[in-house]
């Protein structure tokens, strides 16, 4: 039996770890950093997970950091 995802934990997921995948680029710049977050999500993250950050991230900006909102901004 296939269950929709629990939708307020995958934003919770999704904001964690963006947040976190920007802060292990961090030490690169913030350009660079948000550049290297948007590869990362780009090879790594399925479909879903995308579209729910892109979701959760046009109405909680305030819930990512500078870097990951950089980032969030540059992905297609």
């Amino acid at each position: 039996m296939k269950t929709e995802p629990d939708m307020a934990v995958t934003r919770a997921h999704v904001t964690h770890e963006i947040n976190q995948i920007a802060r292990n680029f961090e030490c690169l710049g913030e350009d660079a950093a948000a550049s290297a977050t948007v590869d990362h999500i780009e090879l790594f993250w399925p479909p879903l997970l995308k579209e729910v950050l892109a979701g959760y991230a046009r109405g909680h900006p305030a819930a990512f950091s500078r870097i990951a909102g950089k980032a969030i901004a540059l992905l297609p």
